[in-house]
């Protein structure tokens, strides 16, 4: 299952990459990413980890509205 992780933060670090080529498509995709990131916290029993994922998902929405 660990190998779940590395292709989540994959998700992710390319979510950033994206970021810098275009804004409003990297924010959406680090937005996006946080959902399956929660899903995969609840699953290994970790919800400190999903709350953590909560509000980086917050914080890539607030991102994603000032690019708009």
């Amino acid at each position: 299952m660990m190998w779940v992780s590395f292709l989540l933060a994959a998700g992710s670090i390319a979510g950033l990459y994206f970021v810098k080529r275009n804004p409003r498509v990297g924010w959406g995709w680090c937005l996006i990413m946080e959902v399956p990131w929660v899903i995969y916290a609840l699953s290994i029993g970790q919800p400190a980890l999903a709350v953590l994922c909560a509000f980086y998902a917050a914080v890539y929405a607030n991102n994603l509205r000032g690019t708009t």
